[in-house]
This record gives structure tokens, sequence and C-alpha cells, in this order.
């Protein structure tokens, strides 16, 4: 039977709970890996190296497995290798393989492809014969009432000089910076960017889906190496842990893989630092029934690139997503630029400490907590310029209890700085180590000492849901010395209260919650809203579209309004569309171009001959090599 979750009264406290701890100094086995020089019938010394990192680590889970601790050490290189980790989780020797020089250790998912030809029908283009019949990826984990485009459920990546190209499915998509894959007829197509000599450009195909798995592992260390290029299906990770114990990353990078990067899963005792996550074209990290874990310095942005090709924003795509953590810190957090959220704690999150978070320009929230009975901490933090997408708000409330807010700065989030959502009658939640069941609510909240500031029309305080819950809420609601302000908009709180989606300005607010009675509405230092800001680390920019399926009659219009939002780019994009797909149909955009940003609306018309069904229509917009497109679906009924 659920039970409501009890609130305890605590000090907010800086905790560090359990990480990993490997006694590296029990290494005495020391095994040497060059790829350009070793051989693997060598014996792994650093005068007689392996060849093969697959070898060298194989070697050195053998020593441990013995008793004695081993350490692999790496030489530049590339290494295109798909690795498995495997043993008992106790009772092993330390094992450490590093980069002998940090970033130049690479672990890559791809091949290097010779013998392109040009295409006869243009020859901007080259050909490769196609061995793979991979067709789209299953994916059991949508919920039900969800689907995805087949552009979102495919694995095929190709990069030129390390530049990734822009997957499209049909040869009258392509454009420049683009490639199309025709599994009928057994042929890759690339349309390299300009400029480039084909003649000596490294052409690389993503071919190998996961690049190391580790399970059931202890006492192991990863540091200094880059693993990128893993063509996972959406829901793999392309560096996974699973039921596993004290295990160090340390200065790793996951970078440009096709789905997710680092994927942790029931296990514990676990420490990540000084890490990035970027550019995956679903999430960066991701932690599944964890506790006792420590993050510390990482950064996991610009992902979802993969996504938003199919509209999908929202389902498992985030900088960062903790589901089911206990006990777990999180310092000096990054997560930016993300077309998704920043950072998700999802479900039965308790005991998290987050501290020094840097959550700006993502596309949806800053940050996530939901269907969690707490406490989650959150303090000297940044979550600024997020939900572009003007949605969700900065930081995002969920039937989330226990949650203390402490110190942070809050800034310039569309539609609102902290926002509460839920379910009515709250939500179950089963923890999912003690096995007990509660139903928790937006309730327990402390905010304290915390600089809140909206923009425009932008709100500091947002619930338009609540109603029947909002005396749980506010009987619980701790807030004082609080800085709320919006130079434009005084009335910036939104409550549920006497009636729906009512503004109050602060003494309102202080009226009705009986709180922040020494809080005040005032502008915020510039130390604070500097702190903020942050350069993307690409010229680059987004194309989003505000819904992801019309649904109209036969003989009706269905409209999308499709963007470019600039990350340090300045151009003429160009619009075109792909509605080849929907019988007796015309499309259109209201404006053709978009200078370095700003919208455009595609009206899709039917006719009443135009049969009933799912018809995808993909837009796409180029600037130079920068290519971008977006499948979304017309549904057509009677």
């Amino acid at each position: 039977m659920a039970r409501e979750v009890i609130y305890i009264a605590m000090i907010t406290v800086a905790v560090a709970w359990g990480q990993a701890s490997v006694d590296e100094t029990k290494e005495t086995a020391f095994i040497h890996v060059d790829g350009v020089h070793g051989s693997d019938s060598n014996s792994g010394t650093q005068q007689y190296p392996f060849r093969t990192l697959t070898k060298g680590l194989n070697a050195a889970l053998a020593k441990s497995a013995a008793g004695t601790g081993a350490r692999v050490t790496v030489l530049p290189g590339t290494y295109r290798e798909s690795m498995i980790v495997s043993g008992s989780a106790s009772a092993h020797a330390p094992v450490t393989v590093q980069a002998a020089t940090p970033d130049t250790v690479i672990i890559s998912g791809a091949d290097v492809w010779n013998g392109w030809q040009v295409y006869a029908g243009n020859t901007l283009m080259l050909t490769h014969p196609w061995p793979y019949q991979w067709g789209t990826c299953v994916d059991s984990a949508i919920p039900a009432g969800h689907t995805l485009q087949p552009i979102v459920l495919r694995r095929e990546m190709i990069f030129v000089n390390t530049e990734p190209l822009t997957q499209v499915l049909s040869l009258s998509q392509m454009r420049e910076g683009t490639f199309y894959v025709n599994e009928g007829n057994h042929t890759a197509y690339i349309w390299p960017p300009s400029g480039r000599n084909i003649g000596t450009a490294t052409i690389e195909v993503a071919v190998r889906p996961v690049l190391l798995t580790g399970f059931a592992n202890s006492s192991l260390v990863l540091r200094g190496l880059s693993f990128q290029y893993a063509n996972s299906c959406r829901g793999v990770r392309a560096l996974s842990f699973s039921n596993s114990s004290n295990i160090l990353f340390d200065s790793v990078n996951i970078v440009w893989n096709n789905a997710g990067g680092l994927g942790i899963n029931g296990s514990n005792h676990v420490t990540v630092k000084n890490s990035k996550a970027n550019h995956n074209g679903e999430v960066g990290w991701t932690a599944y029934k964890v506790t006792q874990t420590e993050w510390s310095s990482n950064e996991g942005s610009y992902n979802n690139w993969r996504g938003a090709q199919g509209a999908n924003y929202d389902l498992t795509t985030q900088g960062g997503h903790f589901l089911f953590t206990h006990s777990s810190t999180f310092t000096g957090l990054t997560t930016v630029y993300n077309l998704a959220h920043g950072v998700h704690w999802d479900t039965d999150a308790v005991n998290i400490n987050a501290e020094s978070i840097l959550s700006a320009n993502n596309y949806r929230s800053g940050a996530v907590i939901e269907a969690s009975e707490g406490p989650v901490t959150i303090q000297t933090s940044h979550i600024c310029y997020n939900n572009i997408a003007n949605l969700v708000g900065g930081l995002n409330l969920t039937d989330a209890s226990r949650v203390t807010l402490k110190g942070n700065t809050l800034y310039d989030n569309l539609s609102g700085q902290i926002v509460l959502g839920g379910r009515p009658g709250g939500t179950s939640v089963t923890n999912w180590e003690t096995g007990q069941t509660y139903q928790v609510y937006n309730d327990h909240l402390t905010a304290t000492s915390n600089a809140v500031v909206g923009a425009g029309t932008e709100l500091v305080f947002q619930d338009s849901y609540l109603s029947s819950e909002w005396d749980r809420f506010v009987s619980t609601l701790t807030s004082e010395y609080n800085l709320w302000w919006n130079a434009n908009n005084p009335s910036s709180f939104m409550v549920s209260v006497p009636r729906g989606s009512m503004r109050l300005n602060l003494a309102g607010w202080q009226n009705l919650t009986h709180q922040d009675a020494h809080s005040v509405y005032t502008g915020p230092s510039p130390a604070r809203i500097t702190a903020c800001q942050v350069s993307p680390d690409l010229t680059d920019y987004w194309l989003v579209v505000d819904h992801g399926t019309r649904t109209v009659s036969a003989g009706n219009s269905a409209t999308f309004m499709v963007s470019v939002i600039p990350l340090a780019f300045i151009g003429i994009v160009s619009l075109s569309v792909d509605a080849t797909g929907v019988p007796v149909a015309g499309a259109s955009y209201s404006k053709a171009t978009i200078n370095t940003s700003g919208s455009s609306t595609l009206t899709v018309s039917t006719s009443k001959l135009t049969p009933p069904g799912s018809y995808p229509i993909t837009m796409i917009a180029e600037n130079g090599s920068l290519t971008k497109t977006i499948t979304v679906s017309v549904v057509v009924t009677i």
C-alpha cells in the first residue's frame, strides 16, 4: 500500500556520498599497447607492446583474476575495436587502462573507407558499395502512444575529415554536407563539404555499435581515453557498465556517437570526473538504479542531434538522465546547448546533492526533478537561458518532494524560472532499494538565498495545475531571503488558487503563502548573470519545429512552424521541403529563407482525394555544408 513521504526537518549540508576508491598502488603488472608499432604476438612489455587494446585489456584482466593488479598504458592512436570487460564484481585486483598522453587515444566505432567513386548523376557526389542491411532499429523502450520517425531509428554515420554528414532518407533529399544509404541497391552516397580535397580526405563510416561493455566489474579505472563514432541503436550506449562496483572514469570523452554516451546500470561506488559526453545523437550521461556515485566536473552538452531530426526533443533525450538514482553527488556538471532537457533526475531520486551546476541554452528545461521522494538539494548553481521551446521553464518540479534550492541563480528561462507540474493525486513511486512504495507530490519545497529572475513576460514562479494539491504544497513550503525580479512584469508569480493561472506580485505572493517575508523584488548582481553565459564550441545552427505530428481531415491543410536558432552562426538559411510521400498534396513556406535566426510556417495542403494515412514530410535547411533536416508527420483522416 502506498504511503505518503514523511518529512523530517534537515539542515542542508554538502554531503559526499560513497565513491570509487581504487588502490592503483597495487598495480604491479605493467602492460603496453601501441597501435602503430605493436603486435599481438608480442609480450606486452614497453619494448614489445601489444597492437590492440583488446589484447592488452584481456591480459590485464587475466592478471587481475589471478590476484595481481595491472596497468595498461596505451600509446597515441585510433583503435578501431569493440571490447567486453566481464568478471566477478568482487575479489579482483585493480586494473587501470590509461592513455600514455591524455586525449591522444581514440576508441572508434568507424572504419576508414577508400575507393569512393564519382556519382554519374551528380559529380559533386561520391558513391561506395554498402554491405549492410541494418534497417531501422527496434526500440522496445518507446512508451505506448509515442511514435518516432524512421530517421530517429537509423544508425548510419559518415564523417569526412571528422566532420559529420547529415543523413537523409532519399536521393532527392541530398544536399551538400549530407549522405544517403540505399540498402536496396547496396550503395552509399555522400555529398562532401565543398573545398575538401576528397583525394586526400579521410572518410570514416561507423560500423561498430558498442565500444566498451562492462559487466560485474570491480576496481577498474579508465583514464584519458576517448570513445567516438559508435553506431548504436537508440537506447543503446557506446560505453556501458552494469552490476559493477568501484569503477572510476577519469578524463574520459564519449563524443559523436549515434545514440547514448555512457550508461551505468545497477551499480554502486562509481566516480565519473573531468569527463565529457558531448555531441551524442540521443543522450550524454545515463544512470539507472545506481547508488553511492560521484559525478565531478563533467559535461553533457550538444546532445540529441539524432532525435531532433525527427522532432523528438523529450523522450529519453537529455544532457544527463539519472533514473532511480540514490545517494549521489553532482558537482560542477555542465549541460549546455542540448536539443533536449539539460539534466533530468527522473523517478525515485533519493539523497541527491547537486552543487555548482551550469545548465544553460538547452532547448527544453535546464533541470527536471520528477516523481521522486527526495531529498534532492541543488545549490550554488546556474540555470539560465533554457526552454527555448517555450514549453516547460527553467527548473521543472513534477511531483518532486523534499527539494531544497539554496543560493542558485535562475535567469531568463522562457515561460518560467521555477515551474510546477504533476498529476492529480500525486505519483506512486517504489524505492528500488527498500521496496517501499510512496505517493509523492510537490511538497516540502525549501528555497533560500536564490536569485530568480525573469525577462519580458517570463514568470519567476509558475503553477497552473495544483488546484486541489495547492494546500499541500503551500503548507509545507519554506521560502525566504530570495531575490525575485522581472523588470517588465511585476506580477510574475502564477498560482492556481483561488482561480487558475492567477498572477500576483511579490506582496500578493507573500500574503497568499505567508513566505518570503525577508525576500526582495530587485535586480541581481551582474556577477550572477555573467556566470550564466557560455559560448557554443562550434559554429552551427539548430533547425527545430513546433510539432512533430499534425492531424487533418482530407481536403484541409496542416501547418508547422520551423525555426532556425543560431549557435555562433550568422548567415542565410535556405528552406526546402520533400512532401512527395503525400498523395495529391502541396507544401510551401511562408518565407523560403531565414537570415541567421527566425521562423517560417510550412503549410501542407491535402485534397479530398488524399487517402487516409500517416505521411512523412521532410523539411531541409541549407547554409553551405551546414545542412539540417527534420521529418514530421501529417496524419490524414476521412
